[in-house]
């Protein structure tokens, strides 16, 4: 019995290579069955890889690398075929912005940042909270979620702690005041109300009309007592809105995660490059569902760990009083003027992604002509200016130039320096990358995407919204076990051919579908955010799920309302595009 024990013992610590080397073996059957045919040979790599990543058995990386070896030796697509989807057009682009991504960090600009805003909310949790969500949500737009949530980990867990030795230490004065800051007007009507519970012959007003003493009943009456809160709920309360805000704020433009890029660089392979979704459009429709989503979750924390129904009460009954320096502030403050003033690089890192966004957003915007109208379809696209902004960093001046010529003898330092910024970028998200792209242009070219297409036809059949929603909360929940990529390398054919169908535009069905596929809130597995979290023990499993199912739906719902409401008219989508079009035409021929 008890080497059986031990036998399952080691067969579970050495889970991850025994599915490695045992998965291909195990699909074989696929190969045997028809092995003339393209599409099970297809089939047969598809499968291996999605076992690989929903068990996540080995690193992203290396399954990036299997596509390499399983679709020229099956005779699927040369090597040079599939060689081209390791450096496309979207991961030069992903690349470039995690480059400028990183002066960010090395200058400390998002410490600087979120150190301000804290600052401005002063001490009340709830507005700390919502400084917090508010200043991750912009960065996660720009900087990759789980190197964001890295940087901000020690500034959270500081917070916290801070936060809960301020309410050990505050002073039963303070807890229990008194009423006689209160005006005899205020204190007339709380008695008139009070019935047997006050007694008026108590209480004695002096001429300048405030109270002097009061019975113990009126001193609870009057002022409720400000709210404490546990370490406990502190710790998971902000440690879930620094989850909630990269999650939701990552959604919020084209190159915040690699989900958006993968949604583009899958809809050039199957359409052509007129099918990709500009900066513009993305962050013109995205950026306010997000901003929603950011407010109602912080409500929705702030009501379910920081009793925000009762400060509400409370704010309602009586002025706000001016903030405290209470602990918090002083060490937020003292944090803030470590840093010093701003520096020369930090003003120019500002400015460079301010011009970056602007000239992502006049790409090509449907109000007048863009930039990209100036040059010859297909030649200088949005990652080429993103790759020169980028490039330019690396010859800009990290230091404030000196024309000081005998006197300056520093050697030149860039605003970028390669040896940082390298270290910085998750290059193996390439690899991971391309061998996804190229097996989607295998499912492509082998027929396995129309056989997939197939088996959704009864969606053809429903109303548009009602097949938005279905798709949006299967995926909201599909995206909880598995990785998002191949949610979307599967749906998106389906998703145009089910738009066409119904005469709408593919981006109804498609832009729902990958803000949807963002939503991660329940599990470890859903994002390498949560996995991080839940690996500092800064939030159980439970905790997370208890309140990201009610994240899940709070999100989908605003996804669904606003993509039938100002997203209908904001994208065009009750026209069909003539690349949709052209693409079905050959289909069908």
């Amino acid at each position: 019995m008890s080497s059986c024990k031990d036998f399952w013992k080691y067969v579970y610590y050495k889970r991850n290579i025994l599915i490695f080397l045992l998965t291909p073996l195990l699909m074989c059957p696929l190969l045997a069955v028809n092995y003339e045919s393209k599409e099970a040979r297809c089939g047969y790599v598809v499968g291996i890889l999605l076992v690989l990543l929903i068990t996540q058995a080995v690193p992203l990386p290396v399954v990036g690398l299997i596509p390499l070896l399983l679709l020229p030796l099956l005779e699927i697509m040369t090597m040079a075929e599939v060689c081209e989807y390791y450096m496309v057009e979207y991961g030069i682009l992903f690349i470039s912005v995690l480059l400028m991504a990183s002066a960010v960090k090395n200058y400390g600009l998002h410490r600087r940042i979120a150190l301000r805003a804290l600052l401005l909310a002063g001490s009340d949790p709830k507005w700390l909270l919502l400084a917090l969500m508010a200043v991750v949500g912009f960065f996660s737009m720009w900087i990759l979620n789980l190197a964001l949530v890295s940087m901000m980990l020690p500034i959270v867990s500081a917070l916290v702690d801070q936060l809960a030795a301020s309410d050990k230490d505050a002073s039963p004065d303070d807890e229990n005041r008194s009423c006689q800051d209160i005006p005899i007007e205020d204190l007339s009507l709380k008695a008139d109300d009070a019935g047997d519970g006050m007694k008026r012959e108590n209480i004695t007003f002096p001429r300048e009309g405030h109270i002097v003493k009061s019975t113990a009943n009126l001193t609870e009456t009057c002022i409720p007592k400000e709210p404490t809160y546990s370490n406990e709920d502190l710790k998971t309360c902000f440690n879930l809105g620094l989850i909630y805000s990269t999650t939701i704020g990552g959604a919020g433009s084209m190159v915040g995660t690699v989900t958006q890029i993968l949604m583009n660089t899958y809809l050039e392979i199957y359409y052509g490059p007129e099918a990709k979704v500009n900066f513009g459009d993305w962050v013109l429709f995205s950026a306010p569902n997000q901003l929603v989503s950011l407010i109602l979750g912080w409500a929705w924390l702030s009501l379910f760990y920081l009793d925000l129904k009762t400060s509400v009460v409370r704010c309602c009954r009586r002025k706000a009083k001016a903030t405290k320096k209470t602990g918090i502030v002083r060490i937020l403050r003292r944090e803030y003027e470590k840093l010093g003033p701003i520096k020369w690089a930090e003003k120019m890192i500002i400015v460079v992604f301010l011009v970056l966004i602007v000239i992502w957003f006049f790409e090509d915007p449907n109000f007048m002509p863009g930039w990209s109208s100036w040059f010859m379809p297909g030649y200088v696209q949005v990652s080429t200016v993103t790759a020169g902004v980028a490039l330019i960093c690396y010859a800009l001046p990290g230091e404030k130039p000196s024309i000081n010529i005998r006197d300056d003898r520093k050697p030149y330092v860039g605003l970028l320096e390669w040896k940082s910024s390298e270290s910085s970028v998750p290059w193996g998200i390439v690899l991971y990358l391309g061998g996804l792209l190229s097996t989607v242009q295998a499912m492509k070219v082998t027929g396995l995407t129309s056989s997939i297409e197939d088996q959704f036809a009864p969606l053809k059949e429903l109303s548009p919204w009602l097949v938005m929603l279905i798709v949006t909360v299967v995926c909201s929940i599909l995206t909880e076990f598995m990785t998002s990529s191949v949610i979307i390398a599967i749906v998106i054919p389906v998703l145009t051919q089910t738009a066409l169908a119904q005469g709408i535009h593919p981006y109804y069905l498609v832009m729902s579908m990958t803000l949807s596929i963002n939503f991660a809130f329940c599990l470890p597995a859903g994002s390498l955010v949560n996995a991080l979290v839940i690996s500092f023990e800064s939030v159980t499993t439970f905790q997370m799920i208890k309140t990201g199912v009610m994240m899940n739906v709070i999100c989908l719902t605003v996804v669904n309302i606003s993509m039938n409401t100002y997203g209908w008219w904001l994208l065009g989508l009750d026209e069909v595009p003539d690349w949709a079009l052209a693409a079905n035409g050959t289909s069908a021929g």
